[in-house]
């Protein structure tokens, strides 16, 4: 499967390793999906966005969750590639994800767009065998609360 919609209408849960602003975080949740946020840099930095009785909650919890469908990256401040996205693929591994999401925040003409999703071809194979060696299928190149806005009410 590598449709984007289809990929996350069949996921539950969606881990956040860093975001572009709480439109990712809230999107999904009001679409129905369990979130659970990767703050950093501490690894207790962990919290959850639940919609309850129609309103947005974030709630730290501390605790890494047990499982997840989909692990989102989103480049934080000082992110390398070779270095950092190894250890998330792991993490997604270890927590059952089956898909990398991978937001670059870059536009197709290489500046920055915390929408952005365009990635170069060489760091696009490199995303590829990274997330391959973990047993993971890549979504590089679409904005998933869009494509959560897209998905009918509930469906996450």
């Amino acid at each position: 499967m590598t449709d984007p919609a289809q990929i996350l209408a069949a996921a539950h849960h969606v881990l956040l390793h860093n975001w572009p602003s709480t439109d990712v975080p809230h999107t999904l949740a009001r679409a129905g999906f369990a979130v659970t946020v990767f703050g950093g840099p501490a690894p207790d930095d962990v919290s959850e966005t639940e919609l309850v009785d129609g309103e947005i909650v974030d709630r730290r919890t501390g605790v890494r969750p047990e499982s997840a469908d989909i692990l989102y990256v989103y480049p934080w401040p000082g992110f390398e590639l070779e270095r950092d996205l190894p250890g998330v693929a792991r993490t997604a591994r270890e927590l059952g994800a089956g898909t990398l999401w991978f937001q670059s925040a870059l536009a197709a003409d290489g500046s920055q767009d915390d929408h952005g999703t365009w990635v170069p071809e060489d760091e696009a194979a490199r995303i590829d065998e990274i997330a391959d060696a973990e047993g993971l299928a890549v979504v590089p190149e679409a904005y998933i609360a869009d494509v959560a806005r897209g998905l009918a009410p509930g469906q996450g």
